[in-house]
């Protein structure tokens, strides 16, 4: 049962085709630790020479609490390069672009789970590198809604600081409710 599971998790690792001539690589993400708090996460870096008309890639282990790039720069005097990315299938993209005059196309995104990267040169052989960077989540502390807020930070904390934020519309609302009350009293009179 085990390696069902295993094997099924991998075959959903990629966009979606029947095509069998679609076989994409997979890039494989290792630890980036930088002294950067902010460059901390994954990181694949991988150089390609094509000598097919479409190559097609995929990765995964993304987060959408985690920023991700992805980058592909062509060597100089290289032709111009299509690519896009792909999530539900190989047939609709989700971003695509083709490189500058820099050779160069960069997309930052987020998204869960994995996604199916296509890449079409206008010539072959074509040398090129991709960077595909995926962020560490990011953490948020949140205060906790069950505890009694001790009225040293704001936002949130007990009804005390509920009542004191919104007497104002608190007032108001019983205004309305009096002023509706005594018009139904006043409808009932009258018949």
């Amino acid at each position: 049962m085990v390696i069902l599971f295993c094997a099924g998790k991998s075959s959903f690792a990629q966009p979606f085709s029947l095509d069998e001539r679609i076989n994409p690589i997979q890039l494989n993400l290792i630890d980036y630790k930088k002294n950067d708090p902010k460059a901390k996460g994954k990181i694949c870096v991988a150089d390609i020479t094509q000598t097919k008309d479409t190559m097609y890639f995929f990765a995964n282990g993304f987060s959408i609490f985690s920023p991700a790039y992805f980058g592909i720069t062509g060597n100089a005097g290289s032709p111009e390069i299509s690519v896009s990315l792909h999530k539900e299938n190989w047939l609709q993209p989700n971003h695509k672009g083709t490189t500058n005059e820099k050779n160069h196309w960069e997309k930052k995104f987020r998204t869960e789970g994995d996604i199916g990267i296509m890449v079409v040169p206008k010539k072959i052989p074509a040398t090129y590198a991709i960077v595909l960077w995926v962020g560490d989540e990011v953490k948020l502390d949140m205060p906790s809604p069950f505890k009694k807020n001790d009225g040293s930070a704001s936002g949130s904390g007990g009804s005390g600081n509920f009542f004191s934020k919104y007497w104002m519309y608190l007032l108001i609302g019983l205004l309305v409710l009096v002023v509706a009350f005594l018009l139904l009293k006043m409808k009932k009179q009258k018949k």
